[in-house]
Order: structure tokens, then sequence, then C-alpha cells
């Protein structure tokens, strides 16, 4: 299939992660694959689509499976949807997975006419996120690119703010190659707008025991339902960790899973440093 840019298992980890309800209304900006659509509305949610892409598909599914999804054709940032009074409308739940790479001009930010972008910047990670969180009420549930859980400047700023306002419930680092194209690697972040956490959930997705090679330079997610575990229960496994929120602060704003998860090797390669002389 052409359009399916992402895995299943990558769709099912992140539906399961927004622990989406049959009455709850769903946002689903910068849909490519319209697969975060088909996933939730199996569900039983109402989904709220917005793309780019002005193409029969999304309506195809509509036809084709009974469902009546909510599609906006139009730039998620520049140009949203699903307006009241003028006002962005707010959901319940918001799922997304923006592309990655995109720049947009910095005046974006300036001239927003809904106050959305604190931060004067053209990345769409920053920009997305900030978007997403204008829109929901309850949790997100977001794909970044690894790089804005530890880059200064605007990112920075954005993680600063997210951690003083205790929205991070999550963090979940995933392995390259997952993607067809592409072996950029990726994380999920998991925020919660309506029940804030002094904690927050580290898990490592990119153990061995998580995921397969499949023989053409492509990792597979098998253990998707053992990544997502520790986020739902709050306990810690041997892939995952639970840290203050004061200790990231104190540790630069950084919340790239490996500072917080450790290895049992890179542990023991510590212990043996702690104790030769200098």
């Amino acid at each position: 299939k052409w359009f399916a840019s992402l895995p299943d298992e990558v769709t099912e980890l992140m539906v399961t992660l927004a622990r989406i309800g049959p009455s709850r209304r769903i946002y689903l900006p910068f849909e490519q694959s319209f697969q975060l659509t088909a996933a939730v509305q199996e569900r039983g949610a109402a989904t709220f689509s917005e793309t780019k892409m002005a193409w029969a598909f999304p309506w195809l599914i509509n036809l084709l499976s009974d469902t009546s999804a909510s599609i906006y054709v139009g730039d998620s940032l520049e140009r949203p949807g699903f307006l009241g009074d003028g006002r962005l409308t707010q959901f319940d739940i918001s799922l997304s997975f923006p592309p990655f790479g995109v720049k947009y001009d910095p005046l974006l930010a300036e001239c927003d006419l809904f106050e959305r972008f604190p931060e004067q910047t053209g990345s769409i990670a920053v920009l997305a996120v900030r978007h997403i969180l204008a829109r929901t009420k309850g949790r997100a549930v977001i794909a970044v690119p690894t790089g804005l859980l530890f880059t200064p400047g605007a990112e920075r700023s954005l993680r600063e703010d997210l951690l003083a306002k205790r929205l991070i419930e999550a963090v979940i680092g995933l392995p390259a190659a997952l993607l067809p194209y592409t072996s950029l690697s990726f994380s999920l972040l998991v925020l919660n707008c309506e029940s804030t956490s002094d904690q927050i959930v580290f898990v490592d997705g990119t153990r061995e025991m998580l995921s397969k090679k499949d023989g053409k330079g492509r990792a597979v997610l098998t253990g998707w339902e053992r990544i997502a575990a520790p986020v739902l229960s709050g306990c810690e496994e041997t892939f995952s960790c639970v840290v203050p929120v004061t200790d990231v602060l104190k540790n630069d704003a950084q919340l790239q899973v490996t500072r917080y998860c450790r290895t049992l090797e890179a542990e023991a390669v510590e212990t043996l440093l702690a104790k030769c002389p200098y």
C-alpha cells in the first residue's frame, strides 16, 4: 500500500497510549495515510482529521466502512479547520504524526491569530506540539523527531515549559528504521492537559527484546504492547523508569530516554569508572 506510511505496530501503540473511549472526540492533525483515523474509528470514537492532501481516499474510507469521519483539507498550522465562532475547537484527545524535517516561515508564530506559538521558530516539531496543546483538553500522543528532546533554542524553551506545567506523562524512544524510506529515529511524547503529574515515565523502546530486523535493514516493533504497559500502569520495567520532573529540570531539561533508562552494560561501566582512582 503506497499510502501506508506508518507500520501497524506504531499505529496500535499510539492509539493504545491515547486510551481512547467510544464516546470521545479525537483530533488528528497532519494526517497522511489516515491509518490513525481508521484505528481510532475502530474503537468507536468520533474523529476530526486534518490533511493537506486533497485526495479521495479518506472519503472512500467513510464510504466503504460506513463511518462518518470529519475531514478538513488544509494546513493544520497555517489554516486550521474545525473552528467555532472564530476560535479553535478543543477535543478530548489528540493523536498525530507530523511530517519530519518541514520548515515554516518563523513569521507564522509572530502573526498567529490564535496565539498558539510563544516560540519564534519555523520548526514543525515545536509548532506542531504547540498547536496540538491549543486544541486538546485531555491526553495527546505526538510523534516527534528525537532531536526535539535535547536540542537548544526553541526546542529547549518548549521542553522547559512542558516540564514547568507538569504536562509530560511519558517519553518513549523507538528504534531507528521503523518507518519506510527513512532510517531516522523518532520518539513519542505523551502529554496530559487534564491530569498533570510530578513524574515522567521514560520507556526505552530501542531494546533488542522489543523489536527485530526484517532482513532488509528495517526494524519491526514486535513488543509494542510491552512498550505501552509501563505508561498505562505506571510500574517500572527493566526497559523503563519513572523520574521526578524536578530531576529532569536539573538535568538541563533533557528528555532523551537514554539519559534515564540505563542498560545493565552502561550501569556496569559506570560502576567500574566510579571505583577507578583519578
